[in-house]
């Protein structure tokens, strides 16, 4: 082991050794990725500082990609909950452009009902008016033929008064 190594396994060791009890209390409690984050800055501000103290250029350097890293998994966190919210959103435009249509559909089920009935109480009332002149035809020949009836009965007596008279 190289003497530069030493104080460099020591920081290491420090630092994994007071990270435990940080790691185990965020996997208790969910593991937020949040918490996990800036505990990782923290150790990377720790580490810079020990390697800039020691002068150990590969302390600093770890420092440096452990910072990036977290920089990293911070921009891929933020870029996910974006993304949560841009398919929430979308869930909620899609309910939305589906209730509407939903609504149109039955705006237009109920036109088209509307449409029936009115085609229905047209058929009905021009039924009806075919009904009422049929009826009224038959009335106006039903008379017609009481009134020829009657008329042939008035030719029939008059012919009988004729008769009678001429009889006499």
């Amino acid at each position: 082991m190289h003497v530069q190594e030493i104080p460099r396994t020591i920081v290491e060791r420090g630092l994994d050794i007071a990270r435990f009890p940080i790691d185990t209390v965020t996997r208790w409690a969910g593991g937020d990725e949040r918490w996990t984050i800036a505990v990782d800055r923290l150790e990377s501000s720790v580490r810079e500082t020990a390697g800039r103290l020691l002068k150990d250029d590969e302390l600093v350097g770890d420092a440096r990609l452990q910072r990036r890293e977290a920089a990293e998994r911070e921009r891929a966190l933020e870029l996910e909950v974006r993304a949560d919210e841009t398919e929430r959103r979308g869930e909620q435009r899609a309910k939305a452009i589906d209730a509407r249509a939903e609504r149109a559909q039955q705006a237009e089920r109920e036109r088209a009902e509307r449409r029936e009935d009115a085609i229905d109480r047209t058929e009905r009332a021009s039924e009806q008016a075919t009904i009422a002149k049929k009826t009224a035809a038959l009335d106006a020949k039903e008379k017609a033929l009481r009134t020829k009836a009657t008329a042939q009965r008035l030719d029939d007596a008059a012919d009988a008064v004729k008769a009678a008279r001429k009889s006499s």
